[in-house]
């Protein structure tokens, strides 16, 4: 082929197609980096804001305090049964056992990365909410006939941090293993759904307020995004393990 007097051969496209191809698969490779620091970035910073808003009593905590009235002043019979029932999805009774089984499966399947950090994402998460009760005791809801019981320190809610933390977990895995997008997105935001229903029963139940709760998402996303991140650069490093 001649054009303006140059001779153009195949291999004249080699190189720049061969970069385009090596900058995609850069850009690939980086992309879950990318998400998850931006994600760690947002849950740090909504943590921060939420915990600074509680502890100087800005109006979030008035607006604690009037949705926990009215949702305990709308609370039906079949609505606290069904609540009791989700929120129970969120403790440490199911979240726990839920871990151990996964991990050991997929320690089985030979995929000791995939296992550690099922189990690091929830006992990170439990030790973290534990330590920030401890530092803000914050008291919960207190009403005359209260819908269930729950001791301790009421900020972050452990609940929606835990319930993010091993559920978003399990939910990467299982993305990570479907071939379709619509089926990724669709796992994962049925993970999210679970565990803003976990957060929302809270609510009823009058056993935290809305401050707690989003903390509690907050600081669960944070450290799912911190364990991601780590995973990721450990299949890096290690690209032949199994699973």
């Amino acid at each position: 082929m001649v054009l303006r007097g140059r001779r153009l051969s195949g291999r004249s496209y080699v190189r720049p197609l061969s970069a385009w191809r090596a900058r995609e698969r850069l850009l690939w490779l980086d992309l879950p980096v990318l998400v998850g620091l931006v994600l760690l970035a947002a849950g740090l910073w909504a943590f921060a804001v939420l915990a600074e808003d509680v502890t100087s009593g800005d109006p979030i905590v008035s607006l604690d305090v009037r949705l926990a009235n009215w949702l305990y002043e709308h609370a039906r019979p079949p609505l606290t049964r069904a609540f009791l029932v989700v929120t129970t999805l969120g403790s440490s009774l199911v979240l726990i056992p839920a871990a151990a089984a996964a991990a050991l499966w997929l320690y089985r399947r030979r995929s000791p990365a995939d296992a550690l950090f099922v189990v690091l994402a929830l006992g990170g998460a439990l030790a973290l909410n534990g330590l920030f009760k401890s530092v803000f005791e914050r008291e919960r809801p207190s009403f005359p006939d209260p819908l269930a019981d729950a001791s301790w320190f009421s900020f972050p809610s452990g609940h929606a941090s835990a319930s993010v933390a091993l559920y978003g977990a399990l939910a990467l895995l299982a993305a990570r293993r479907l071939r379709s997008w619509w089926a990724r997105c669709a796992c994962i935001g049925a993970a999210a759904a679970l565990a803003a229903l976990i957060g929302f029963s809270r609510l009823y139940l009058g056993v935290h307020y809305l401050s707690d709760v989003l903390a509690g998402f907050s600081l669960g996303l944070v450290w799912l995004a911190g364990c991601t991140l780590v995973l990721i650069l450990l299949r890096r490093e290690r690209p032949g393990e199994a699973g």
